[in-house]
């Protein structure tokens, strides 16, 4: 079993520190630079479920921090637990949970094969971005709630600046 002393972090927000400054300057088209994140998320989760099984994890944001890196996985399970986590962020009082909450619950119901709620999540069709499918009974307000904007946003002007990235 490892111990805290076998990670390179301090703790879970200098992880999310890191995995930020790593995505703003990666280049997503690189195969390397790609294969490269993927590696450092697996990483970056084994170390948050490690804290989260010491019993670590416990402030609103510490739990937004470890919901961030669970939610770069393309694991199931590892969704489910972003989802929760931002949640529990949510319900203690930390608001840019909400955004997390709604994006990891949209890719979660993209993965299971049910339209996103929100409609968060997008996907390259020939070069272009589109807004991946989406439940439309979900209303403008109800995304406000959860600090997504609206779906004519989503659907003309994110898609183009995705694009831009």
């Amino acid at each position: 079993m490892k111990n805290k002393t076998d990670y390179p972090y301090e703790s879970i927000k200098d992880v999310y520190n890191q995995d930020q400054k790593d995505r703003e300057k990666m280049d997503w088209d690189s195969k390397k630079d790609v294969a490269l994140i993927d590696k450092k998320d697996k990483e970056r989760i084994e170390y948050a479920r490690y804290l989260l099984d010491k019993g670590e994890i416990t402030t609103k944001q510490d739990l937004f921090y470890a919901a961030m890196l669970f939610h770069h996985s393309e694991n199931l399970s590892d969704l489910t637990i972003a989802l929760s986590l931002s949640y529990l962020s949510i319900s203690m009082g930390y608001s840019d949970g909400k955004w997390l909450y709604a994006r990891a619950l949209d890719r979660l119901l993209l993965d299971i094969g049910h339209p996103q709620k929100f409609g968060t999540q997008f996907e390259e069709k020939d070069g272009k971005w589109f807004l991946c499918e989406y439940e439309k009974s979900t209303t403008d307000e109800e995304r406000k709630l959860y600090e997504v904007p609206p779906l004519d946003y989503q659907k003309n002007i994110r898609a183009k600046e995705i694009a831009n990235e």
